[in-house]
């Protein structure tokens, strides 16, 4: 079948091909989010791995480790001192 000279088969295919692609309105955005939400995983997973690392560095240098001997007990100085408050008028 023809209408004005043009076959009328391609051209209701290309009109219901281009009517298919404009229901597909979520490409853009997905094309849009998709490469963020990805950057912001590789992001967030970098930031875990060196905060990771640095915690295991930290354990390794043992800062954190405290000489008992050089912890000074002042717990009895503060209690006389509560208690003396307590006794004044």
């Amino acid at each position: 079948m023809r209408c004005d000279g043009h076959l009328l088969m391609p051209a209701v295919r290309r009109q219901m091909y281009d009517e298919e692609e404009s229901l597909k309105t979520w490409k853009l955005p997905l094309k849009i989010v998709l490469p963020l939400v990805i950057g912001g995983i590789l992001c967030l997973t970098a930031f875990a791995i060196r905060q990771r690392v640095q915690y295991l560095r930290m354990l390794d240098r043992d800062d954190w480790n405290i000489n008992f001997f050089e912890i000074d007990f002042i717990v009895q100085r503060f209690v006389g001192w509560l208690v003396g408050n307590l006794t004044a008028p």
